[in-house]
């Protein structure tokens, strides 16, 4: 498979401290790799980076084989990258389906346009609500996006995410604050997704990480430790040894 995305040495310091270290990274179209690592290890920042949220200090960000190092956050979203973020960022003023609804118009180029066809506001009506059928929450339209229980708010945004046609989806810390049951129903809807999206995903749940990933880089200290398939991480000393002090079997 062609690379998708490539990180070449880049490098990002805040003040006198080097929070990304000249990581080189290459992530397959329609690939699903984790990206992992202890608190502090700057796995946010790479994503950040990644996304056109920060920029670069040195090294080469390339996207479908563009080099979009200097490319703004809406330009890369116009070529197909798509993120959500620790924090949601959802109006929780508005329904489920507006909220959807917003977002599919802003891909389509519409929500600038004051005058457009009614037929313009069925079409996005309805890719919207397919979209939340998508993610399980058809019946929840009509709530406010506030009301909803966490994790059906966390579906949410990946489905504001999916509705601007993402070519690469950039998960970051997708069940971070859910239990057990609200994990389990988000692990199964991103492994659910169609392959033709690439995923990218900070998951601080190893077992929800060997379930996803095809591929897992572990970051410390703001470089790359290790790189490989699921049995090389779950064997490979240097990671156990990264990841003491919370719990070997966390890796096992």
């Amino acid at each position: 498979m062609s690379a998708l995305l490539v990180l070449d040495r880049v490098r990002r310091s805040f003040g006198g401290l080097c929070v990304t270290n000249a990581v080189s990274l290459s992530v397959a179209a329609g690939e699903r790799r984790a990206l992992i690592g202890p608190n502090g290890a700057g796995k946010t920042t790479l994503f950040n980076l990644i996304s056109g949220v920060l920029r670069v200090d040195g090294g080469r960000i390339h996207f479908d084989g563009r080099d979009v190092t200097h490319a703004s956050l809406d330009q890369r979203a116009r070529l197909g990258m798509g993120r959500t973020f620790q924090r949601n960022n959802l109006f929780p003023a508005l329904s489920t389906l507006e909220n959807v609804r917003l977002a599919v118009q802003q891909r389509a180029g519409l929500s600038a346009r004051m005058f457009r066809p009614a037929r313009s506001y069925h079409a996005v009506t309805d890719e919207a609500r397919e979209l939340l059928d998508r993610v399980g929450l058809r019946d929840r339209a009509d709530a406010a996006a506030g009301e909803l229980a966490y994790g059906q708010q966390r579906a949410l945004e990946i489905a504001l995410a999916l509705a601007l046609h993402p070519r690469l989806l950039l998960l970051d810390e997708p069940t971070s604050g859910m239990g057990p049951a609200e994990t389990a129903e988000l692990i199964d809807l991103i492994a659910g997704l169609p392959r033709e999206i690439t995923l990218l995903i900070i998951e601080h749940d190893i077992d929800a990480v060997f379930r996803l990933a095809d591929r897992i880089s572990v970051l410390s200290f703001g470089s790359l430790l290790a790189e490989g398939s699921v049995e090389q991480i779950r064997a490979n000393p240097q990671v156990q040894e990264v990841y003491l002090g919370q719990s070997t079997d966390e890796v096992h």
